[in-house]
């Protein structure tokens, strides 16, 4: 039976703990405190971020290396064709100036390429006036 096995772990009680009880109650104190403070912290952040415009959302967001990646997804969007914008990321020359990469493969941005040509396929098939902005759509896609 491989319940009874006599491995050393096997032996261990599951509620015995080598901590006394006041360094145990401390410890769970201390992990419910930090648990409150998290969620208190981003449901503040939240309730401002949502109150914010849209370019203000943007200012806040992209001061993360989440700009980084928009900049791509960005520059697929807003390019006259999605051949040119696909061909921008493929022959990238500002990432690494004055290096040409391949953006896409280096660094890992097929995410951002694919919600870009769904965001134009949806601007061709319904018009880009009846979409909603360009930063919910990516958003929605991240």
């Amino acid at each position: 039976k491989f319940w009874t096995s006599t491995h050393p772990w096997h032996e261990l009680d599951a509620t015995s703990s080598s901590m006394r009880p006041a360094e145990l109650i401390a410890a769970w104190a201390a992990a419910v405190l930090v648990g409150v403070l998290h969620y208190v912290e981003v449901s503040g952040y939240n309730a401002v971020y949502q109150g914010l415009s849209v370019p203000e959302q943007k200012e806040v967001w992209l001061k993360t290396e989440n700009a980084f990646y928009f900049s791509y997804y960005e520059e697929v969007v807003e390019a006259p064709s999605a051949a040119a914008g696909l061909w921008k990321a493929v022959r990238d020359t500002r990432s690494e100036a004055p290096d040409t990469i391949n953006a896409i493969h280096r660094f890992n941005i097929y995410q951002e390429i694919i919600c870009a040509l769904l965001f134009r396929a949806a601007a061709w098939l319904v018009g880009r006036e009846a979409l909603m902005d360009p930063w919910y759509f990516f958003r929605g896609c991240s």
